[in-house]
This record gives structure tokens, sequence and C-alpha cells, in this order.
């Protein structure tokens, strides 16, 4: 496991401020990697923080961060953190840990496991609002494949569930255990079969207005991939 501390000062009034900065950079991470974040505030300095954050290894921090510090969003949210640090204490540092021992009580287990969020089961009246805004009578088929409540549901549910709320498509026309990470395997999984359908559902849906196709990095490669993004006003 690999640790990352940075320590900072930021201004009394703007804690706020730097919280929600911090969830919109956390979504941004989660699109490339597992991490565990505690923020720290000093008891004698009201200002001072300790930022811990616990990845799986080394090498995919800094294989992920490259492409992750090359998004737009990211270099905007930095430059707002910037802003909100002590003016006479704008120093920023930071260190690199491995962890080599854990001791804890059952009590505290939380320390020591990331968070797992259940599944979202989508409301059944949600469902019937995007089938709706779809137009068309289902089931019916498509390029190729048929599109059924059941494969809009589990494609939006996966999307729901994903960081951002957004995933690669990462389509293949292959089983389960050679489909890398993305829209195409959560559908796979949940629908219990290895056909090839993210694209198209993902098509499907974008021209409902129901999810936008975009583009993220690929952080093995650092090359752009497709992908779909679950609009706000269909989320839960």
């Amino acid at each position: 496991m690999f640790v990352k501390v940075y320590q900072y000062h930021i201004r009394k009034d703007k804690v706020n401020d730097f919280f929600a900065i911090q969830e919109k950079v956390a979504m941004a991470y989660g699109n490339y990697l597992d991490f565990h974040t505690i923020y720290l505030n000093s008891n004698e300095d009201e200002t001072k923080w300790y930022e811990i954050t616990r990845y799986r290894d080394e090498a995919e921090y800094k294989r992920s961060l490259a492409a992750i510090n090359e998004q737009e969003e990211i270099q905007e949210l930095f430059a707002t953190f910037q802003s909100l640090l002590v003016s006479e204490k704008r120093e920023i540092t930071d260190e690199d840990f491995s962890v080599g021992k854990v001791i804890q009580t059952t009590g505290f287990s939380e320390w020591n496991n990331v968070k797992i969020v259940p599944p979202q089961r989508i409301p059944d009246e949600l469902l019937g609002k995007i089938i709706e805004k779809l137009g068309v009578l289902l089931p019916y088929h498509c390029r190729g494949i048929k599109i059924t409540d059941k494969l809009i549901k589990a494609a939006v549910e996966s999307l729901n569930d994903a960081p951002s709320k957004m995933l690669p498509q990462n389509c293949r026309n292959d089983a389960r255990d050679k489909t890398p990470d993305g829209l195409d395997l959560e559908i796979k999984k949940r629908m219990d079969f290895d056909l090839r359908t993210a694209n198209i559902i993902s098509d499907v849906l974008a021209e409902a207005g129901i999810v936008r196709v975009t583009n993220a990095i690929n952080p093995q490669t650092g090359r752009k991939v497709k992908a779909t993004k679950l609009l706000a006003e269909w989320t839960w």
C-alpha cells in the first residue's frame, strides 16, 4: 500500500469551499484510481490541515497521475484550491510513505477499509421515465442487439454506481474475464451474458438525452477512449 501525505494551511472562513473542491477532485480521481483519504485538522492551529491518502500501490498511482493532471478540470480546481490558502503560509508540502503494519481493534475497522457503497437500484418511476423518453416500444432490435428494459436498467445502474457517473465503454466481443473494466463489463455482469452492448446502448441513451458519450483517458496507455456519462437529471 502506498500513502501520500500533504500538509497545507486553509483560511478558516474557506473550509466549506475547501471540502467542496476536494469532493470534485475525488470524483475526477475516482475515474482512474481506488483510494481512501482522511483530512486532519490541527487542534493547535485551525488553519493547518493534513491530507492522508492511501492507494493500492505506488506504480498505479504514478501511472494514473500523469493522465489525471492533464485534465483541464483538475488544473482549474488546483488553482481554486490555491486561492483558499492562508496568504502568509502558502507552502504545500508532501511526503510519500509505505505502510509498515496496521494494528487496530475491531471497533476501528473503518480506518483500514474503504467504505463500499452498495449498488443503488433505479427507482421504478425513474426507469419508466427513461423508457418513455426513448419514444419507442420495447423490446426492439438495434445494430444486432435487442434493446430491452433490463438492458437499459443494467446500463443506467452501472453508470449511477460509478465515480462521476461515468465509465469508459471498453467494448469487447469476448467473455467477461477477457473484457477490461468499464461499462461493457458491468453490463455483462448484471445481465449475465457475454454480449457486447455498451457502445450501442450508449448511443441509444445519448439520442434520448439520458447520457452523454464523451472521452476518457486510459491510465495504462494514456490514450483517449470512448466513455459514457449519465446526465445529472437522470441520477438518483
